[in-house]
């Protein structure tokens, strides 16, 4: 998109604009530049408040200008509504986005995006569902797209990564701070296999507890469908699966045990007409037909850069068997970067020798003697082991 037209585009959503105002004032200003040129006076066909005057004059075109430049310099990208790669569901929205900023890389509309929310203290048969669920959907050729939070979300994006496949974290904070902090390594790894790290709000913008019902919005209408696999009676998942159905989308939602709290709220989904989600056939079923198409024939797995490397076996070692440990531990105890460590883990977990664990540390599973494929066991005579 043209400079002026994002700069334009970033004055628009900077500003406290109501849905209409911001509509009434694109009609009165088409022109991008004459946008940008426009003083507070011009605003009075839409009534503005004194606050919308303040943050009209604040947000001029100098200051449009140097957020345009910082994110270019932070490697931090500003995606607006005329951009051809920018989300197509979010337009379903009465009040979309004018501006997105983006770590990362969002996928290709290509890509049928699935939204999948669940509960931030989710049950092993919850972790185990999305676990399952998630990495098949992935090698289907879904985008998953979840909040990037604790427990089931994390659960989601982590499926993806197992796969090699791409996901999208959508923030309720900006995209420079990381919410929850214990999923920095996370985020940087969705970044990594070419996914995104996207919000709404300032990239600098700390959470805030009103933030996230707003970034709820922006889940529900992402995805074609959007994926329960638990949820509690009083959750934003369900929150996000009412906004979903007002959209006209399809939601999906899994039976769970008829004493659990965290499948009440997917029971009464399913009571009110929500489509039975068993596997990734269920979903197909409730796509549309171009959709389907797309998603029939499962993507090979992508083994990772470690593969068939002895270097794997040797960073499996530095995890000891009798207690769970933090990446960042085995970072600093071995001869192996962050970033390695983190893409390593994921390989391991594909392969049944870790578990991540809903806390962020890992776990070392016992294996079948020591092996890895593509490995030499000799490599496991004298493990290294922490403390």
């Amino acid at each position: 998109m043209h400079v002026t037209s994002a700069l334009a585009a970033l004055r628009l959503h900077l500003c406290p604009f109501t849905p209409r105002q911001r509509t009434a004032l694109r009609e009165l200003l088409p022109d991008p530049d004459a946008l940008l040129r426009a003083g507070p006076s011009a605003l009075a066909p839409v009534r503005p408040s004194v606050a919308l005057r303040d943050a009209w004059r604040r947000h001029d075109r100098t200051a449009c200008e140097r957020e345009l430049d910082d994110c270019r310099k932070r490697d931090v990208r500003l995606l607006t509504r005329g951009s051809p790669d920018y989300p197509t569901g979010l337009h379903d929205l009465p009040d979309p986005p004018e501006v997105l900023w983006v770590r990362g890389t969002v996928p290709s509309n290509q890509r049928v995006p699935v939204t999948l929310v669940g509960p931030r203290r989710p049950s092993p048969y919850g972790i185990r569902v999305t676990a399952e669920l998630g990495a098949e959907l992935a090698r289907r050729g879904a985008c998953l797209v979840s909040g990037g939070a604790r427990g089931l979300d994390a659960e989601a994006h982590r499926a993806a990564l197992r796969v090699g496949a791409p996901t999208v974290v959508v923030l309720g904070c900006g995209v420079e701070v990381t919410y929850p902090p214990e999923h920095r390594r996370l985020f940087a790894d969705v970044v990594e296999a070419d996914g995104a790290v996207v919000s709404e709000h300032p990239r600098d913008l700390r959470p805030r507890k009103h933030h996230f019902p707003i970034r709820n919005r922006l889940l529900a209408a992402w995805g074609r469908a959007v994926v329960l696999p638990e949820a509690a009676l009083r959750s934003g998942s369900l929150v996000t699966a009412r906004l979903a159905l007002e959209l006209g989308r399809e939601v999906l939602a899994v039976p769970g045990p008829i004493t659990a709290p965290t499948s009440e709220g997917t029971h009464a989904l399913l009571r009110d007409g929500a489509a039975l989600l068993r596997g990734a056939d269920d979903l197909l079923a409730e796509l549309r037909p171009e959709d389907r198409t797309s998603l029939t024939n499962p993507e090979p797995e992508k083994t990772g850069c470690f593969d068939g490397d002895p270097g794997l076996l040797e960073l499996l070692a530095l995890f000891p068997a009798d207690r769970a440990v933090e990446l960042d531990e085995i970072a600093e105890f071995g001869r192996f970067s962050g970033s390695e460590v983190a893409r390593a883990a994921i390989r391991l977990e594909a392969l049944g020798r870790l578990r991540s664990l809903s806390d962020g540390r890992w776990l070392h599973l016992a294996g079948d003697g020591g092996s890895v494929p593509g490995t030499s066991s000799s490599r496991l005579d004298k493990p290294k082991t922490l403390g």
